[in-house]
């Protein structure tokens, strides 16, 4: 399951509990996301889907969002590795992220995001 599915469902709730006119800011914490990429031995994403856990932060009113998360996945390549502007979490107009990839394979993501559509 995809960050944009569950957050849609969890974003559509909040509006529904909290009123449209009151809803200001949604942030979910723990989210479980099978969405981190391995390296392979040349240092390029292998394609995998890896299970880590994700937070959101979505500003309703603006339709910013910010998305940071961390998993463990394989480094074939054992160094630490550096993406710029993936589009991992594809939840909007992406403004910048990385998502970094340790020697020992803890992977860390953080993204911003405007015009968010969940």
């Amino acid at each position: 399951m995809t960050v944009k599915k569950i957050a849609a469902g969890l974003c559509c709730f909040a509006v529904l509990a909290m009123g449209v006119a009151e809803a200001k800011k949604l942030t979910i914490k723990n989210l479980p996301v099978d969405a981190f990429q391995g390296v392979d031995a040349d240092g390029n994403l292998d394609g995998g889907n890896f299970t880590g856990f994700v937070k959101l932060s979505l500003n309703l009113k603006t339709g910013k969002a910010s998305v940071s998360g961390k998993a463990v996945v394989p480094n074939l390549s054992f160094t630490k590795v550096t993406f710029n502007d993936e589009d991992f979490a594809g939840i909007g107009d992406l403004i910048s992220d990385k998502y970094v990839v340790a020697k020992n394979g803890r992977a860390t993501y953080t993204g911003k995001y405007e015009n968010v559509s969940l």
